[in-house]
């Protein structure tokens, strides 16, 4: 949630990008509020991702540069290399892209997080991600991210090299909850001047995700008083996150200073991680609160745009399709469409490089002069992350994971209706059936497109109704991808040296 200091966002950049590629992109925006297609969709997260090799990469490392420049110098970050916070977003670029092309990306993605470990890793019984390379604060939020992201990829890939790394990194996180201001995580190690909401909430939501690959009840009980203090402490009636619970200072016992966008994500993912831990309703029902505030609150309502930075907004924007998987709600994923066809339009400039707002400041109209990797990480992760959601097809109206005349039939018999967005017919979300709706199951009719319903659907805690098939055949698929071995489960977490020997042996 912090931003580094000596913060000079900018990075390396040859203008080699061919125009005919740039001219295909721009070809393939939408019109608002049409569906951005998956291709179209992978095409502008690999032009980010790539340019962000081509431009950012290290030289003979896996790892990436903080900042470069028209003059194709990379510069910024500490000891030459990003700060560990906008390495944990390319980390989840990586994993998007591992799950897109596994055949491509699983090497790129192990040896990316072996040589993170290498340089950021705190060699000591502590352990713990630091800030910079080599030396460097350690911040719980960024250990967090970390968590979430290797948790992740050991969902992905079943590597147990991933989930020892992410336990070792949790037991770093945990370190930072003591009982002042009634609990929460502090921001920083031997800061003691507040309790963080990210700090806070995206370890209770990694600490569910190990829960989900173990099965060890300490995680899913770390994980719900973790998220129990941040809902009681800092939750807004309306569902939003203070940033903070000021412990010291004059602003000591005092909430501040802001509701931010990634705390509102970040809430949201945990809330769906919960349930799927749990079965409990409750949870989707408490998701689906903070997603419709956040549409309200962070979208704006005429264009759809995204107002704030994008290294928070694409927390709000995996929150949200994290959701669209498990409730179908059309409302969610057209949302995040809208926004990202607007931020592709808008806001990349003519080299295909991204600024720091994803809606303020009006349109990139003059090549940046620099840019950054921790702006340019979250568009790719934005982008991929919606291509991954479009298994979900638009025109299956009755969630059988296909489209089809009984789609057809569905539409027919709510045609003219007026229905909760996103629901029923609704594929264009805007609580009418009609004939766009109708257009929308044409398209996918047409394409001969199926879902993957082929694949069995596991029996996991208890869904509700408004889960649809296609939803569950998508988290089982990940599951076998991941293919969880059977040791992992009744393994207990260890401690103090041991924790590190879990790191030295990789």
């Amino acid at each position: 949630m912090h931003v580094q200091s000596h913060r000079t966002w900018a990075c390396i950049a040859t203008m080699f990008r061919a125009a005919a590629l740039a001219s295909a992109l721009l070809a393939a925006a939408p019109a608002e509020g049409q569906t951005i297609g998956k291709d179209t969709l992978i095409a502008w997260g690999r032009e980010a991702y790539d340019l962000s090799v081509a431009q950012l990469r290290v030289p003979g490392s896996s790892l990436f540069a903080e900042s470069a420049n028209l003059s194709g110098e990379r510069f910024g970050g500490s000891g030459g290399f990003a700060f560990v916070w906008p390495a944990s977003i390319q980390f989840r670029v990586l994993n998007a892209l591992a799950e897109l092309d596994p055949a491509a990306f699983a090497n790129v993605q192990r040896s990316y997080s072996t040589e993170l470990q290498s340089r950021y890793w705190r060699w000591t019984t502590s352990g713990g991600y630091r800030s910079g390379v080599p030396n460097g604060d350690l911040f719980y939020d960024d250990n967090a991210h970390l968590v979430v992201a290797l948790a992740d990829a050991y969902t992905l890939t079943g590597d147990p090299i991933f989930l020892s790394r992410a336990r070792a990194t949790y037991r770093f996180v945990e370190r930072g909850e003591n009982d002042a201001g009634g609990g929460g995580i502090y921001f920083k190690e031997n800061d003691f001047g507040w309790k963080d909401a990210i700090s806070t909430l995206q370890a209770a939501r990694s600490a569910t995700m190990l829960y989900r690959i173990t099965g060890e009840n300490g995680y899913l009980t770390d994980a719900t008083r973790l998220y129990g203090w941040a809902a009681d402490t800092l939750q807004w009636a309306d569902g939003r996150f203070w940033e903070k619970l000021y412990l010291a200072g004059p602003k000591a016992g005092t909430l501040g200073d802001h509701a931010i966008v990634n705390s509102a994500g970040i809430g949201l993912s945990c809330n769906v991680e919960l349930y799927k831990a749990t079965g409990d309703g409750a949870y989707i029902a408490e998701a689906q609160r903070i997603a419709d505030i956040s549409v309200r609150s962070y979208f704006d309502p005429t264009t759809f745009r995204i107002n704030d930075e994008g290294f928070w907004a694409f927390e709000l924007v995996d929150g949200l399709i994290d959701l669209y998987e498990i409730d179908g709600n059309r409302r969610w994923r057209t949302a995040v469409e809208r926004g990202l066809a607007w931020l592709h339009a808008h806001k990349r400039d003519a080299n295909g490089h991204y600024g720091l707002f994803w809606g303020r400041g009006g349109d990139q109209t003059l090549p940046l002069e620099s840019w950054n990797l921790i702006d340019q990480a979250p568009v790719a992760r934005a982008y991929l992350s919606l291509a991954l959601a479009q298994e979900r097809l638009s025109g299956d109206f009755d969630r059988d994971g296909d489209v089809d005349g009984a789609d057809l039939l569905q539409w027919q018999l709510q045609s003219g209706a007026t229905t909760v967005p996103g629901l029923g017919a609704d594929a264009s979300s805007d609580g009418r059936v009609n004939a766009v709706d109708l257009a929308a199951w044409k398209n996918y009719f047409s394409s001969g497109l199926t879902a993957a319903a082929s694949i069995p659907v596991p029996e996991p805690a208890p869904w509700p109704a408004a889960v649809g098939l296609a939803s569950a055949a998508r988290l089982w698929r990940r599951r076998v991808i991941g293919k969880r071995k059977a040791e992992s489960r009744g393994r207990k977490a260890e401690s103090g040296a041991a924790g590190c020997a879990d790191c030295l042996a990789f």
